[in-house]
């Protein structure tokens, strides 16, 4: 289900001003901005971005962090910004880790904060730009399924010990776990494979 936001929500203490992905029973409920339905190009970025999310919560049974999650989408919507990657590699910008990332990510601060906002989507874009770089978008979607492809017994164990599903699916997917995915995402940067996204 789509629906599209009144006027009114766009407003600094409205949550999800600019759009929104919602889990609901029996369909999903994407939300988009009422100016999108005025300018195509945002209505399709931001139609990708949040069905993005829907796939991910479906494929991976919702168990993707949110750097992840935002990842994907923002590969989705074409959504990397070359200039603030630039920034990244000449460590202009701070380069969160995994848990600071999903942090930022989940801040709604408006004004000078809200930067800090922007940048920590375009470095989920980036990572996932990264993703794409070493298995192509196919790559995306085995790592979404490796989410939710454990027996039963190895499932129990990992929520025993909080070993992060991140961490197992993408060893299994790519090799290695979320610090070695970010400390290579960010020598991509810094080595110019933006130039060649």
């Amino acid at each position: 289900m789509v629906s599209v936001l009144a006027q009114e929500a766009n407003a600094p203490w409205a949550v999800g001003r600019y759009g929104y992905f919602v889990d609901k029973y029996p369909h999903d409920k994407i939300c988009l901005p009422n100016y999108a339905a005025h300018h195509p190009d945002y209505l399709h970025e931001t139609t990708m971005h949040e069905y993005a999310h829907a796939i991910v919560l479906n494929l991976a049974e919702g168990h993707v962090p949110r750097w992840l999650n935002e990842a994907i989408a923002m590969v989705a919507q074409g959504g990397a910004d070359k200039e603030i990657a630039h920034k990244f590699a000449r460590r202009e910008i701070d380069w969160l880790a995994p848990n600071q990332l999903n942090v930022e990510l989940v801040s709604e601060l408006e004004g000078e904060e809200r930067t800090s906002l922007w940048y920590a989507y375009q470095q989920s874009a980036w990572i996932g730009e990264y993703l794409v770089n070493l298995k192509g978008e196919a790559g995306l979607a085995e790592l979404l399924k490796a989410f939710a492809d454990n027996p039963f017994l190895k499932e129990l164990f990992m929520r025993a010990v909080n070993y992060p599903h991140a961490e197992e699916a993408l060893k299994q997917v790519y090799g290695f776990g979320q610090d070695v995915l970010f400390e290579r995402a960010l020598k991509w940067l810094e080595d110019g494979g933006v130039s060649a996204s």
